[in-house]
C-alpha cells in the first residue's frame, strides 16, 4: 500500500494556478487546460496537488483540504485503526469522482484518500519529486499523528510536549 499526499485547493484563479504549476515543471496528470479538476505531479512515487476551479461565490474558494491518494484504498482501510477505542471512523464511499476512503479522525477532521488512477500513460519529464506539505491543526496531536502513521506516514520529529506538534512524511511523497 503506497499512500501519497495530494491536497485539494479550490480556486477562482484557475489559469494562474495552472501557469504556476507548469512553470514549476509539474506535469498535468489529470484533467486538461481550463478544466475544473486538474492534478499536477504524482508521477511515480511522488505526491501531487489537485486544483479545483470554483466560482467567486463558492464558499470553498481559496480553501485547501487535506487529501491523499493510494494505489489500493481497500488495503488502506484494512490497516486503519477504527472504532471507539481509537476514535477513528473509516469507510469506503462513492464520491462524484469515484470510490474513496473517507476518514474521520478523533478530532472530527474528515478527509478523503482517493484511488490513484493509472498515470503510466503520462510521459513528461519532471526535474523533481513533489512532496506536498500539508498542515493539520488539531488539539489532538497524538490522535492525528496516529491516523497519519496508520496511513503509512513516518514520524520524522515531534515536540517534547505531546500536545505540541509532529512532522511526518508519507511513503509516496
Amino acid at each position: 500500500m503506497i499512500v501519497s499526499a495530494r491536497p485539494v485547493h479550490f480556486t477562482t484563479r484557475l489559469p494562474e494556478l495552472e501557469a504556476i504549476c507548469e512553470a514549476m515543471g509539474l506535469p498535468r496528470v489529470e484533467g486538461g487546460p481550463g478544466e475544473a479538476w486538474q492534478v499536477f505531479g504524482g508521477i511515480g512515487a511522488g505526491g501531487a496537488v489537485a486544483v479545483h476551479g470554483v466560482g467567486a461565490d463558492d464558499p470553498l474558494a481559496g480553501t485547501t483540504f487535506l487529501g491523499f491518494e493510494a494505489d489500493d484504498i481497500d488495503a488502506v482501510l484494512a490497516e486503519m485503526p477504527r472504532g471507539d477505542a481509537d476514535g477513528v471512523q473509516a469507510e469506503i464511499v462513492r464520491e462524484d469522482h469515484g470510490r474513496a476512503l473517507r476518514v474521520t479522525a478523533p478530532d472530527g477532521l474528515r478527509f478523503l484518500v482517493d484511488s490513484r488512477p493509472a498515470r503510466d500513460a503520462v510521459s513528461v519529464a519532471s526535474p523533481f519529486r513533489l512532496e506536498p506539505s500539508q498542515m493539520w491543526f488539531t488539539p489532538d496531536v497524538p490522535g492525528a499523528s496516529g491516523v497519519l502513521r496508520a496511513l503509512g506516514a513516518t514520524l520524522l520529529i515531534s515536540s517534547r510536549d505531546p500536545a505540541g506538534w509532529a512532522d511526518t512524511r508519507m511513503p509516496g511523497g
